[in-house]
């Protein structure tokens, strides 16, 4: 795309980091604030007021994904999604289930999907041949 501009989550976590330096590598400009709201219109012995959110970058970048240990755990439902570490699991696990979104704020569309399984390793690489 023409506009690198793209919102991204706060922190540098397992999955989101890779994603980050993937795109900077690609020359995207990275946002981690979502916008302003703005209110313009006249106020007088009529109010006419129109709030809008403005919103400083072209896309914006979601990243849902899911850890386990070994294939077999993500059968059995030993899973940890969306951050939330189940004790029973451990800190460093190997395998990734990942879902990317890319929406164009300015049509509201999505633009590029990204799902997948596999090793953690990989996540980097994929980012910087689709985007």
């Amino acid at each position: 795309p023409k506009e690198k501009t793209i919102i991204v989550a706060r922190g540098a976590g397992v999955f989101i980091q890779p994603v980050k330096e993937a795109l900077m590598q690609n020359g995207w400009c990275l946002y981690t604030n979502t916008g302003t709201l703005r209110t313009v219109g006249t106020a007088g012995k009529r109010v006419d007021l129109e709030s809008s959110f403005c919103v400083h970058a072209r896309y914006s970048l979601s990243v849902l994904d899911g850890r386990y240990t070994t294939p077999q755990d993500k059968i059995t439902g030993v899973f940890l999604s969306c951050g939330v570490l189940l004790p029973f699991i451990p800190l460093f696990p190997t395998y990734t289930d990942i879902n990317i979104s890319v929406m164009d704020n300015q049509t509201g569309r999505e633009v590029l999907t990204i799902t997948g399984s596999g090793k953690e390793t990989g996540l980097k690489r994929v980012i910087q041949e689709n985007m």
